[in-house]
Parts: C-alpha cells; sequence; structure tokens
C-alpha cells in the first residue's frame, strides 16, 4: 500500500465519442484518473467507487499501484485500498509490536549447557509415557 497526496483529479463516465463506458459486466463505471505529488506529471487511472467518490485535491489516500505497459506504454493503475484492509494492516503492525516489544523472546536451553545434555540426550524413558 503505497501514500499518496492528490494534487489533481479527473472522473469521466464516457469515452473519448461520447459513449457511456461499459465495464466487462455490461454495467457502466466512471473512470477516475489521479495526479499526485509523489508520482509528478504521472496520470494514475483507476474506478471510481464508494471508496473513492470523496477524494479530493489535497486528500492523502492509501492505495495499491500497478504498472501496466500496454502497446509499448508504461501505465499507473491504481487500486482503492478498503477500510477492511487498512484495519488489517493495521492489527498486524499491533501483533507485531506486540510480539517484539511486550513479549519476552523464549530462552531455548543451550545445548552445551551440562544440565542440557545430561537431561535431554539421555533420551525419553519409554516408562514415563502414560500410555
Amino acid at each position: 500500500m503505497t501514500k499518496l497526496t492528490i494534487t489533481k483529479i479527473y472522473t469521466s463516465s464516457t469515452n473519448k465519442q461520447g459513449n457511456v463506458l461499459m465495464g466487462k459486466n455490461g454495467k457502466p463505471y466512471t473512470r477516475l484518473a489521479l495526479k499526485t505529488k509523489e508520482y509528478g506529471d504521472k496520470w494514475i487511472s483507476g474506478f471510481q467507487n464508494y471508496e473513492n467518490k470523496n477524494w479530493q485535491e489535497g486528500s492523502v489516500v492509501e492505495v495499491e499501484i500497478e504498472k501496466v505497459n500496454k502497446d509499448g506504454k508504461e501505465f499507473l493503475n491504481f487500486r482503492s485500498v478498503s477500510k477492511l484492509e487498512l484495519l488489517e494492516k493495521r492489527i498486524v503492525a499491533l501483533e507485531t509490536k506486540i510480539l517484539k516489544d511486550v513479549l519476552p523472546a523464549p530462552e531455548f536451553p543451550n545445548p552445551t549447557d551440562k544440565d542440557y545434555s545430561e537431561e535431554y540426550e539421555s533420551g525419553i524413558n519409554p516408562e514415563d509415557i502414560p500410555f
């Protein structure tokens, strides 16, 4: 996920000929194109949806960026990141912090220690197994 600062925003529901844009499923869609501080004059294209319909110039947004080569040209596409994905990212970050900072690292016995070698190298006594 990448954070971007929107400097220019463009939406369109029609193509250059004025026809309504239709998806593969036969439903109309709205194209959303962005210029951002991070990518300068390059346009980043995507689809308008409920997650991004209120984006404005100056908004800082999180998206997935994909580079696509088509007809010898490189294009940048974006996919809006859902609130659920953002929440998952936060949970993973918190879990990682807890595991790193809060819980102590497990202590493993030193295999060169005399007590370790006597206890663990002697093997398992079949009589100690309860079944």
